[in-house]
């Protein structure tokens, strides 16, 4: 069953950054979807059961260059 995660994300300011997260998140694996909201300052992920943990989802963020934490 897959599962959504919500993360805040800080640091993006334009699409290009909305770009570099979801580029980040996409590679992890057992992920479905994600999408990243620049207005919200968040990223939705869908997962594929045992796909990536919250803390490999994290550190993709934050090895990309932006702030992250779970909403």
């Amino acid at each position: 069953m897959d599962q959504e995660i919500t993360l805040k994300v800080g640091g993006m300011t334009c699409q290009n950054c909305v770009r570099h997260v979801s580029t980040a998140l996409r590679k992890l694996e057992g992920v479905r979807e994600v999408e990243v909201r620049l207005a919200e300052g968040d990223a939705r992920v869908t997962l594929a059961a045992g796909g990536a943990t919250l803390g490999e989802m994290l550190a993709a963020v934050q090895d990309a260059g932006y702030e992250a934490q779970a909403v």
